[in-house]
């Protein structure tokens, strides 16, 4: 470490790397329970704070053995706020393109985060004008219009940035009750967001490689499945 180094974690200093990275472990746990205590009543914040940096923990051990075992060398992080409809990145310059969309409009992302967002100081209601999937007002057409335009965008901006022969991986799923009533079909006989997304890919001009579902736990009300799906530029 250089002699007078100082590391700074949402606005605090610190002397020394590893104790900035405790304490930002420890903000992102506190901040997650303090979210969920938001939502839920079933146990007290301070169980929920417990509970869930014991996950964390047991992942960071997770991923040193591998990484231990497997000699892997990590690479640099080039961290950017930005849009993905609109990429301040030069043309097939990326490698891999890895991300998971907004699940449509089954999950409101900033309202579920609405305490981390406040913690950063973002203004909730530009947000919501903006991001995907909270975009077009109550209307679930209209909301499904603009995610689906949107996704158009990522789609294209993807496509552009992607060097050739490389992949893009969308990990999706989708709420089946929500689609039913936007496509007026029962919800049996909803196409999935990972179809919708395969064939506007696929318009533009990428290949469908392979795609692997996943069980999620937590929401079965709202979706039981989500969808990873391997898309190559030609």
């Amino acid at each position: 470490m250089e002699e007078g180094a100082e590391y700074v974690v949402p606005g605090r200093r610190f002397r020394d790397q590893e104790t900035a990275e405790t304490y930002a472990l420890l903000l992102l746990a506190f901040l997650d329970a303090m979210g969920y205590a938001q939502r839920s009543q079933r146990r007290p914040p301070i169980e929920q704070f417990r509970g869930i940096l014991e996950r964390y923990l047991h992942c960071c051990h997770k991923f040193q053995r591998v990484r231990n075992a497997q000699r892997l060398d990590l690479g640099d992080v080039d961290a950017r706020q930005g849009d993905a409809r609109h990429m301040d990145i030069g043309d097939e310059s990326v490698d891999a393109i890895v991300f998971s969309p907004p699940y449509s409009f089954a999950i409101d992302y900033a309202e579920n985060d609405a305490f981390h967002l406040a913690t950063l100081g973002v203004d909730r209601a530009e947000l919501d004008g903006r991001m995907i999937g909270l975009r077009g007002g109550p209307r679930l057409a209209d909301k499904y219009a603009f995610y689906l335009d949107d996704m158009r965008s990522v789609l294209r901006e993807s496509f552009r940035v992607l060097k050739p022969g490389r992949d893009c991986v969308i990990v999706v799923g989708t709420n089946n009750n929500q689609l039913g009533k936007v496509f007026k079909v029962p919800a049996d006989q909803v196409t999935g967001l990972n179809q919708i997304l395969r064939g506007e890919a696929e318009s533009i001009g990428f290949s469908f490689s392979t795609e692997i579902p996943r069980s999620i736990k937590g929401i079965a009300n709202t979706m039981r499945d989500e969808f990873i799906v391997f898309l190559r530029k030609g």
